[in-house]
């Protein structure tokens, strides 16, 4: 009887340490395309490259838009997504940039700044987009 005690315990400590690795090992560029999807909001480009997070997305409301992609990017810096940086496209009815600093987003995320700091500190990088034409 107590070998069998022992080895459920043992099966029991091998799933929890497993559980504890795939945890680690969280896909939060997955994880944030869903979040901004959730919030009405379908990407159109997402990659990650050195640091930074490039978004592209059309829009019909830039301001309502613009919070759900830079929140849902708040919510992934705070769950351990270790990146520098958000950098969107909108395309509106004029195509704007804008990008949201990891270190503001982990600043909203632990309470130091509200959401209208984090809001004012982004709206101050949007502008409008540079195209490059085919000559």
């Amino acid at each position: 009887m107590r070998r069998r005690e022992f080895i459920v315990g043992s099966g029991t400590a091998a799933t929890a340490a497993l559980a504890g690795c795939l945890g680690d090992d969280v896909d939060h560029r997955a994880a944030f395309r869903d979040d901004v999807e959730s919030r009405g909001v379908t990407l159109d480009a997402l990659a990650l490259d050195s640091g930074v997070v490039s978004v592209e997305y059309d829009s019909d409301s830039v301001g309502d838009d613009l919070g759900a992609v830079a929140v849902a990017f708040a919510d992934r810096v705070g769950e351990g997504w270790t990146v520098e940086k958000l950098d969107s496209i909108a395309y509106a009815d004029r195509t704007l940039t804008w990008y949201a600093d990891a270190a503001w987003a982990s600043a909203y995320v632990s309470g130091d700044i509200d959401a209208s700091e984090y809001g004012r500190r982004i709206n101050e990088t949007l502008a409008p987009a540079v195209v490059v034409g085919d000559d």
